[in-house]
């Protein structure tokens, strides 16, 4: 006969705030060093559906959200477009270093000024031989040509002040005289003063096409001072220079331009998709993963493009500086937070396709990396050697955590499992139990503190996507890898996914990130049934914000 059963824990699940944080999708979650707010990083500079074109716009990628209510309190100003994949909080100074997918690295500070001031970039670095420093490059490159087109124009601005000086001229008094415009270019004061054209018409004797007070046309060259001050011809881009350069036989081809346009509007879902596959085409390459080490000297970033399976190990504070560890894991640099000088250290291959995911030990002495090709691949970090390839995944990993005793390594592949690994024995002990939605795929987890629960997120083309929270450990009138609750962020039908997910220190709430730029915060509460009762299908639920 068997023995009667005790009491069993369910978990209930409670939405506290749902708020549109970002455009863009979540791509990052922090707490700040004092632990009342989150830190929030998105992918700003990511194509993403829609007539407008993300890229360039003016969304800050890093804002500081409220824990209690979900308000925006901050937002990270004199930052470009660019894509978040590292927030770390700095306690020391209270500053945030921040990763880029393109390879930036900048520390952001509290901006002089009142406490509601939004943090600006007090310090900024680029990873050698990334497109961020091919950026930084040809951005000092633009700033010192624009410097000597200003003292260009400056000096040109200074001699024609003298020249007007020299020769003063009052309303309606010809700015040259019938003589002197003869000799610059055998002109006469025969004809009208301006003939009005939209666009250039090829030479005209005595006339020089200008844009000036009359509007675009051709003026003559004994009065176009008066009305074109500048007398410059028209700036390369504009509509008139573009007038100007393009032959008629191009010109000709307008009633095709035109025809284009009509399908266009009779189709502009269609055009939307184009435009949207276009912009996917264009968009540089963006790493998927990085992580910074204990110590904080060393930073590893994964695969950057889809033909890069290599995995890049840098020194970020060269000279025997490094960011050292803090209360909570928090990061601060030891010698006040100079400026970053990172330098390539080592390079890892092994993959046969890109890294998507990256993970280390609490203590730094192991490296774990999951990979395209459907393997995770474990790195020792005293001389980076490969020590196992552990195996049995069906899609690409995407997102790895490693437990607090450093005893178990969860991994998610778009396969749409969750697999707990062994790392004494390099093992896999579980797959764990309930599955996502059939038409998505584990994008991100999460471990709580304790390491007794573990938080895995969905995404996929379709919608459908859901948060499940398993247990860790057996107990409670369950195995190991029980699925304890399911519930969800978006609607069913809404075609998005979770793209991030943070516990609490205390492990009570759990906050996620959406690739609609949503984050939600959940808290968790714990409450014994009798025997026998509770929710079907070992309290499994549902819910929507």
């Amino acid at each position: 006969m068997a023995a009667a059963q005790g009491p069993r824990r369910e978990l209930e699940v409670q939405a506290l705030w749902h708020e549109q944080v970002h455009a863009s999708r979540v791509a990052a979650l922090a707490f700040c060093v004092e632990g009342n707010a989150l830190w929030s990083g998105c992918d700003a500079a990511a194509p993403r559906p829609g007539p407008e074109d993300v890229a360039g716009s003016e969304e800050p990628p890093v804002a500081l959200v409220s824990c209690k209510d979900g308000a925006t309190l901050r937002t990270a100003s004199g930052m470009a477009a660019c894509n978040v994949r590292l927030l770390q909080p700095l306690p020391q100074d209270g500053t945030l270093l921040c990763m880029t997918g393109d390879g930036g690295c900048m520390i952001l500070g509290a901006a002089e000024g009142p406490e509601e001031a939004t943090p600006k970039v007090c310090c900024g670095t680029a990873l050698p031989g990334m497109p961020a420093a091919t950026a930084l490059a040809a951005a000092a490159e633009a700033a010192r040509v624009g410097a000597a087109e200003t003292a260009t124009d400056n000096d040109t601005e200074q001699q024609a002040s003298e020249v007007e000086q020299a020769a003063p001229c009052g309303p309606g008094t010809p700015v040259q005289t019938e003589q002197e415009a003869a000799e610059e270019g055998g002109t006469s004061t025969e004809g009208p003063e301006f003939i009005p054209e939209s666009g250039y018409r090829g030479l005209k004797k005595g006339y020089l096409f200008r844009e000036g007070s009359l509007g675009a046309g051709y003026y003559r060259k004994d009065v176009v001072r008066r009305y074109c001050p500048t007398a410059a011809p028209p700036t390369p881009g504009s509509s008139i220079a573009a007038a100007a350069t393009v032959p008629d036989a191009e010109q000709g081809r307008d009633g095709e331009a035109r025809r284009m346009a009509d399908q266009q509007q009779q189709n502009p879902e269609g055009e939307l998709a184009r435009q949207y596959i276009r912009r996917l085409l264009a968009a540089p390459p963006s790493m998927h993963s990085v992580v910074l080490s204990p110590c904080g000297s060393l930073l590893f970033t994964s695969s950057l493009g889809p033909k890069d399976c290599a995995i890049r190990v840098w020194r970020l504070l060269p000279g025997g500086r490094s960011i050292t560890a803090g209360r909570n894991g928090s990061q601060h640099s030891s010698d006040g937070g100079a400026a970053l000088q990172p330098e390539l250290h080592r390079t890892l291959t092994g993959h046969a396709a890109p890294v998507l995911s990256l993970a280390l030990t609490p203590d730094g002495s192991l490296l774990l990396s999951g990979s395209h090709d459907q393997t995770v691949r474990v790195w020792r970090t005293s001389d980076w050697h490969c020590l196992r390839v552990l195996k049995g995944h069906g899609g690409g990993v995407r997102a790895l955590v490693v437990a607090p005793d450093a005893r178990t390594l969860y991994s998610a592949a778009a396969d749409n499992t969750v697999r707990a690994w062994s790392m004494e024995h390099w093992v896999c002990l579980r797959t764990l139990h309930g599955r996502h939605d059939d038409t998505t795929w584990t994008a991100c987890l999460a471990l709580s503190s304790d390491g007794t629960l573990l938080a895995s997120g969905s995404t996929g083309p379709f919608g459908a996507s859901t948060i499940k929270i398993f247990q860790t450990a057996g107990g409670g009138g369950r195995e190991a890898g029980a699925c304890l609750v399911s519930f969800a962020q978006l609607r069913y039908d809404q075609k998005a996914g979770m793209s991030a997910l943070l516990f609490s220190p205390d492990g009570d709430t759990l906050y996620s990130g959406a690739s609609d730029g949503t984050v939600a915060a959940w808290q968790l509460r714990w409450r014994e049934v009798a025997a026998g009762s509770g929710a079907p299908g070992g309290g499994l639920r549902r819910g929507f914000l």
